[in-house]
């Protein structure tokens, strides 16, 4: 059933179909069937599409060049472009966002300063740990050898701490998986 909609160009249009009041469609098709009827309402606008059974588009959204998965529903003014809807997706009041190779880089290279930064802030803390303020008390009755040497038997070497090591290890597999995943995908982003 089509009604009070206006421009149909290029559309092959399934059974059971309900457009009602559809600004454009053009260039696309639509997969109703009788089981699974596809609703196109008011004021929507789709473009070089593809729109699955039991799909919904209404309120005044605008689509163009997308596969609309079954039973997806798209409404208030949702607006989305190049994008791919799987089954049963829902969006309403926006739009669909692309992210480029670019992008990807740069969450990794953000990413990465955020969890190597974090790290080497614990590691600066550990050291104040070690540091010749934390030895105040040990060897109190020794000279400065001795209380060096008692402070390395109860809290151990620096480097040599696990907590230091682990935290040195990590900062490294961190530093490693970001230029893995950079490798990978530098050369999609030119």
């Amino acid at each position: 059933m089509i009604t009070n909609t206006g421009l149909i160009s290029c559309v092959k249009i399934g059974e059971c179909a309900k457009i009602e009041g559809a600004l454009l469609l053009e260039n696309g098709s639509i997969n109703s069937n009788v089981n699974d009827p596809v609703y196109i309402g008011h004021g929507s606008y789709c473009k070089d599409f593809i729109i699955c059974s039991g799909a919904r588009i209404d309120s005044g959204t605008t689509i163009e060049k997308c596969f609309v998965g079954q039973s997806t529903i798209l409404s208030r003014n949702y607006s989305a472009e190049h994008s791919l809807f799987f089954s049963n997706c829902h969006g309403q009041n926006g739009e669909a966002a692309a992210i480029t190779a670019k992008d990807i880089c740069t969450i990794v290279e953000k990413w990465r300063e955020a969890v190597v930064g974090l790290d080497n802030l614990l590691y600066e803390d550990a050291r104040k740990e070690f540091s010749l303020s934390a030895m105040t008390g040990f060897g109190a009755d020794g000279n400065h050898q001795e209380c060096l040497m008692d402070f390395e038997q109860v809290r151990g070497i620096f480097e040599s701490n696990k907590f230091v090591s682990a935290v040195k290890k990590h900062i490294e597999e961190k530093n490693q998986l970001g230029d893995e995943l950079l490798s990978r995908i530098t050369h999609l982003a030119d």
